[in-house]
């Protein structure tokens, strides 16, 4: 896998390792991100279905990384 632990097969982007993204997730969650701010993933080990529909191609790295960090801590186990 690339330093952050991903892949890339079927079209999305993939997780491979645990502990090596910046971002939350499970290993074997899969995403794919557009270049004007749209972004989903998909975790199956929790469940979980995201889909963040944006128009901003500039600060959209912030915001998607920020959504991602906010659905994670709001689980409840």
């Amino acid at each position: 896998g690339a330093p952050t632990g991903q892949g890339f097969g079927l079209g999305f982007g993939v997780r491979l390792v645990a502990g090596m993204s910046v971002l939350p997730g499970s290993v074997g969650d899969y995403f794919w991100a557009g270049s004007q701010g749209t972004c989903f993933w998909i975790d199956p080990k929790e469940r979980l279905i995201a889909i963040y529909m944006m128009q901003a191609p500039e600060p959209r790295e912030h915001y998607r990384h920020l959504m991602r960090e906010l659905v994670y801590q709001s689980i409840v186990d």
